[in-house]
């Protein structure tokens, strides 16, 4: 089994260190996971991984991969969100970082009937 999408306290409305969802991953039989906490965004900032924690964050997920290694392969992942005016900004921030997986979202939530990002 698989799973490409999931989070920790990193994302802020998940509960949990990188290390105890790798442990959950394992009891339920999955193979292959990938942490995708929510990137770093201009528009929201408590709901997601903060740019300060970036790399403790990666750091919690090679430590994570290598401890369980003989038991699921743990991979490092970030959910990136998309919006025109912030086209740039994701793309900059996911060019510096080294990466085995990314999930690309659009939230509703944050579109202005215009297609503009609004503030939450």
């Amino acid at each position: 089994m698989i799973d490409s999408h999931t989070h920790s306290k990193y994302s802020k409305h998940a509960i949990g260190t990188v290390e105890e969802v790798g442990l959950t991953a394992i009891e339920r039989g999955v193979k292959v996971l990938t942490l995708t906490e929510h990137a770093p965004f201009p528009v929201d900032s408590y709901n997601r991984l903060l740019i300060s924690e970036l790399q403790q964050y990666g750091e919690e997920i090679r430590l994570t991969a290598d401890k369980y290694k003989d038991w699921i392969k743990v991979l490092h992942g970030l959910e990136a969100d998309y919006s025109p005016e912030h086209a740039d900004y994701v793309s900059d921030l996911l060019s510096g970082l080294e990466l085995d997986f990314v999930i690309g979202s659009v939230y509703t939530l944050f579109l202005t009937k215009n297609g503009s990002m609004s503030e939450i």
